[in-house]
């Protein structure tokens, strides 16, 4: 049996290929596009996919500062036990839209659901001092916005989601590539979850 997302896509590829049996190139070009936009954009949170996010900014040269925001939503595998798939993925929604709406993406900041409970942040033109700022602005709007909330939640010790995040900046750690940068992020995103969760850690050279 097919899941919501599975038919989705079915019936992108069905309309594809009716419009090409039928000779409508104008119907077939715009199932083609859905369904490409359906392979870049994950359908739960509307952010790039990780293997999108990966082949699209690796191969770039950043001639200017920059960070990367790790982003992790803490105990979410309890959270999703407890509360059910659903539940985890509404959360997972909430969060996927607080670091969208909450970051510069009108100015080149990018991000991108990575998997599972993760989350990454492209911040451009942001030093280690910048990022820290937005990293805790981040945090706090998640942990204040109480998602998802209800009453019946209460006793549960899970009255809000909260995120670890881990910082990488190039003016810190003195390089611009991307995978080492992405790879310290993750290690201080780590460092962040063992050392209580709930708070942002800016790797260093020590890290």
């Amino acid at each position: 049996m097919l899941n919501m997302k599975e038919e989705k896509l079915e019936d992108m590829i069905r309309g594809c290929r009716e419009g090409i049996d039928g000779f409508n190139k104008s119907k077939a070009h715009s199932y083609l596009d859905r369904i490409i936009e359906w392979a870049i954009i994950n359908p739960r949170t509307g952010l790039r996919n990780k293997r999108i996010f990966q082949e699209e900014y690796e191969r770039r040269s950043y001639s200017v500062a920059y960070s990367i925001l790790f982003i992790d939503i803490d105990n979410f595998k309890e959270y999703n036990d407890t509360f059910g798939q659903v539940q985890g993925d509404c959360a997972l929604d909430a969060v996927g839209c607080a670091l969208s709406g909450n970051t510069r993406t009108e100015d080149g900041d990018v991000v991108a659901h990575y998997g599972g409970e993760e989350f990454v942040a492209i911040l451009k033109k942001t030093n280690k001092d910048s990022a820290f700022k937005a990293a805790e602005k981040l945090r706090k709007i998640i942990e204040h916005a109480k998602i998802p909330y209800r009453d019946s939640f209460k006793d549960s010790g899970y009255e809000r989601v909260t995120v670890s995040i881990g910082i990488a900046s190039s003016d810190e750690l003195r390089t611009k590539d991307f995978k080492t940068l992405l790879t310290e992020a993750n290690k201080a995103k780590n460092l962040a979850k063992e050392s209580g969760r709930n708070r942002v850690v800016v790797a260093t050279k020590h890290v």
